[in-house]
């Protein structure tokens, strides 16, 4: 087996005051802020819309008062005045529309940064902060996809953590989780930007190996192995070490025509040996 440190950067959750709410009802609010928000700036520019209509009015009849020749001097004064003073409340109008607007566009970008989240928090393992089972499903649904359609190899990985019942069940939930995310670490270690890392559940881990021929999905598979080996599992007090922490791996390369399930059936019976 093998232990590693910490989760890899394929997915974030954060903790939030939303986190006592279901993430799709929250999502739900957050969509109807944004649109309340963009409702907002639609109608300030409609306002602003009408203010700079009743503005160009209002300079259209003054130019045609100053082009009458027969006009006085005091009359031509109040003229110029009253277009000095639209001029001056467009501009009013104009600078509280822009504090306004940048009022808006903070809180868009706020709910829009509240979305990220509750997106991250739906498809990252909340132990390992690697992706889940359900982002995993979709993911592998995808790339077999993406591999039909481009004629591309494509291999899965299946990641078992041995004896880790027993290590549980000795030691505690809380070092079986710090277990977890060591492999989780490690596995993400290994692998590149393109590939799926994912928690399938309980002790089992995948990965989903786009564009990957069989020979480097093994190698990757001994490099996982080794990976984990290096890791111990220490006692945080005492600094001694509690166990070794080893895995075993298995893993297939998708045959044409091949089901998701099916394809996950490969990977998971050949667990123990190398990838076939």
């Amino acid at each position: 087996m093998s232990d590693s440190t910490g989760p890899d950067g394929k997915g974030h959750a954060a903790a939030s005051r939303d986190s006592d709410l279901r993430p799709s009802a929250v999502l739900l609010s957050t969509i109807g802020e944004i649109g309340e928000q963009i409702t907002t700036i639609c109608d300030k520019l409609g306002r602003a819309e009408a203010g700079v209509k009743t503005y160009a009015g209002a300079l259209d009849k003054v130019g045609k008062d100053l082009s009458d020749p027969r006009i006085t001097a005091r009359r031509l004064k109040d003229k110029v005045g009253q277009m000095l003073s639209a001029t001056a409340r467009v501009a009013e109008q104009n600078s509280a529309l822009q504090g306004e607007l940048r009022s808006s566009n903070a809180e868009i970008g706020r709910l829009r940064q509240r979305i990220e989240r509750l997106h991250s928090e739906t498809i990252t393992d909340p132990i390992t902060k690697i992706f889940n089972r359900k982002w995993f499903d979709h993911s592998l649904d995808f790339a077999i996809e993406t591999a039909d359609e481009r004629s591309r190899p494509l291999c899965l990985l299946m990641i078992d953590i041995d004896r880790f019942k027993r290590f549980n069940d000795q030691h505690g939930r809380r070092l079986g989780d710090r277990v977890l995310r060591l492999v989780a670490k490690a596995l993400s270690d290994c692998t590149t930007g393109q590939d799926i890392v994912a928690r399938h559940g309980g002790d089992q881990f995948v990965a989903i190996l786009p564009n990957t021929e069989i020979e480097d999905a093994e190698k990757l598979a001994r490099d996982v192995i080794a990976e984990v080996a290096k890791k111990k599992i220490a006692d945080r007090r005492s600094k001694q070490v509690i166990d070794n922490i080893t895995v075993s791996v298995g893993g297939a390369a998708r045959e044409a025509g091949q089901r998701p399930d099916e394809f996950l059936d490969r990977a998971e019976k050949a667990g123990g040996s190398s990838p076939s």
